[in-house]
């Protein structure tokens, strides 16, 4: 969700259910009220759309990052640290949090 300087939030929550839901939502930029879609394709789903906002139960999920934080937690870049093998983001070039997960499952919202 955040590339070509562009940034993002996510944060992170339990359900009633006792299911990992991660949200991850693209911010606007400076001169933006709103942010840019992104086109996600996932086959699997057979879904293709323009989105802000995208939502996964995370399975098997170890990270850094605090559950039902008041605040999201903002990054404009993330990236696969092979030797820790996780999920590491970023914000201004500096550590924010990471996560490791056995499996993503994405959330796809009825219209």
């Amino acid at each position: 969700m955040a590339a070509e300087g562009n940034r993002a939030e996510l944060s992170l929550r339990v359900t009633e259910n006792s299911d990992t839901v991660i949200t991850v939502r693209r911010r606007p930029r400076p001169f933006q009220e709103e942010p840019e879609p992104l086109l996600v394709t996932i086959p699997e789903l057979e879904y293709c759309g323009l989105v802000t906002e995208l939502e996964m139960t995370a399975v098997g999920m170890r990270t850094s990052f605090a559950f039902d934080a008041k605040k999201p937690y903002r990054y404009d870049f993330c990236m696969w640290n092979p030797e820790e093998d996780r999920m590491e983001f970023y914000y201004d070039e500096q550590p924010v949090g990471w996560i490791v997960c056995d499996e993503y499952r994405i959330l796809r919202k009825e219209a």
